[in-house]
């Protein structure tokens, strides 16, 4: 129990030094009024008491939170002892001034997350007052009390200034020289409380400030100006940040790139892609196109090769008659003769619509390194076909395709890119004219000629 006790003082403290580094957005002071019924027991001449509930009890006051968990109420109380059926005539009055600590139950355990109309607090606190037979009961001069008590109040909010309560309280008597009735006198003797007094009111609370909302209906941590400001700020550079301004389909915090040109397709990071784009156009992305800004052919790594014979435009001697890359795109000249050799495997073909090398064909091109190697001189010409089905266009560059992935397969085995030229017949040059399935698959194929 200690422990618990110990852990709500280091609570109270942590969350009132909490509350005074930032200005509040809510009002800390209310007035109060509340009238009700008390039931007073337990010190009572022979023969006399009170009706079970004696309309008696009205108080007002002042409350002050710290934060909306903890804070102080001061009260004024006055309360009527009148006889009841049974009993001799009497009537006294008691006065009172109490000092309560004040609990939000309903800001502490969350009540917002179910309602914002319902909350509750807890108050106790001790005082001081004056019992009198008749007069008024705050001079001093009478039968001089303490009290100490504690109570319940739930509450209803009916607007930004407004809340009505309920109050159940139990208040305890200390030091009263004389009973209710003032017929007789208490001895005190060793006990420290002489009587009991039990409330319940029905009353008001009128919210003091010029903010839109009490500490009673401001649950959880307060937040300042300038905490809110922060978050309109940082909801600002959210909308700016989820923008995407160069309309690449990247947010703008995302974008590393944030001025990519408009059209061009970008990476996870807003970043224009090579490998992505094809800014010429023609079949090459930008990443492996030697010419990206101008529309070339496959067998040209993507620049201008009028002749299609693998050597560029800007690099060929013959630019308007197909030739050989090893002789700067022109015809064969002298001593350049095909060299005929046992041919290095059977077949070199493809499935339809395919340029994928099976494992068996790349290591048959192994007979075709070991022929380069032997024979230094020796250059190749690799020639790629397809069958009749399709566009033109489309079979053009698929030859082109079929005949440059041989090309890649001897050089990653190690052949000088300058000694192999690459060029695709599409189907101009069949080597069967039937249609049928198995025969025309004879067309979908790659031929190597070596030249000396």
């Amino acid at each position: 129990m200690k422990k618990i006790y110990l852990l709500f003082l280091v609570a109270l403290i942590s969350n009132f030094t909490l509350s005074q580094e930032t200005k509040p957005n809510f009002n800390r002071w209310s007035a109060e009024i509340n009238a009700g019924i008390n039931k007073a027991g337990g010190n009572f001449t022979p023969g006399y008491g009170v009706s079970l509930i004696g309309l008696g009890e009205l108080n007002f006051g002042a409350r002050y939170m710290f934060n909306p968990y903890f804070g102080l109420d001061m009260r004024l109380g006055f309360d009527r002892f009148q006889d009841s059926k049974e009993s001799p005539d009497f009537a006294t009055n008691m006065g009172r001034i109490q000092l309560h600590g004040v609990v939000n139950l309903g800001n502490a355990l969350n009540f917002y997350q179910w309602t914002e109309k319902i909350s509750l607090l807890a108050h106790f606190g001790v005082g001081v007052g004056d019992f009198v037979e008749s007069g008024f009961p705050l001079t001093f001069s009478h039968d001089k009390i303490g009290t100490v008590g504690f109570g319940l109040t739930p509450q209803v909010k009916l607007g930004n200034k407004w809340s009505i309560n309920l109050d159940a309280g139990v208040m305890g008597i200390a030091r009263m020289h004389n009973a209710f009735d003032y017929n007789t006198r208490t001895s005190n003797g060793n006990k420290p409380i002489d009587a009991t007094v039990y409330t319940a009111t029905i009353g008001a609370s009128y919210y003091i400030g010029k903010k839109e909302r009490h500490a009673d209906w401001s649950p959880n941590k307060m937040v300042s100006q300038a905490d809110l400001d922060k978050l309109k700020d940082d909801m600002v550079k959210m909308k700016s940040d989820l923008n995407d301004d160069d309309k690449d389909g990247v947010p703008n915090y995302l974008d590393e790139e944030p001025n990519s040109a408009e059209g061009k397709k970008v990476n996870a990071h807003g970043v224009v892609d090579p490998s992505l784009n094809d800014s010429d156009n023609d079949g090459l992305a930008d990443a492996y196109d030697k010419c990206p800004d101008e529309k070339g052919t496959y067998n040209a790594n993507g620049c201008p090769d009028a002749d299609n014979d693998g050597t560029t435009d800007a690099q060929d001697k013959c630019p308007n008659e197909a030739g050989l890359i090893w002789n700067n795109g022109c015809p064969s000249g002298n001593g350049d003769n095909v060299v005929i050799v046992e041919p290095p495997f059977e077949n070199l073909t493809f499935n339809v619509g395919s340029s994928d090398l099976t494992k068996n064909q790349i290591s048959s091109l192994d007979r075709v390194v070991e022929i380069l190697k032997t024979n230094p001189n020796y250059k190749l010409v690799i020639k790629g076909h397809t069958d009749n089905v399709g566009e033109f266009d489309f079979n053009r560059a698929l030859s082109e395709k079929r005949a440059n992935e041989v090309k890649s397969a001897l050089m990653k085995k190690g052949v000088d890119a300058m000694r192999i030229q690459t060029v695709g017949y599409g189907y101009s040059k069949p080597v069967s004219t039937k249609n049928n399935s198995s025969e025309s698959s004879e067309n979908r194929r790659v031929e190597l000629e070596f030249r000396n």
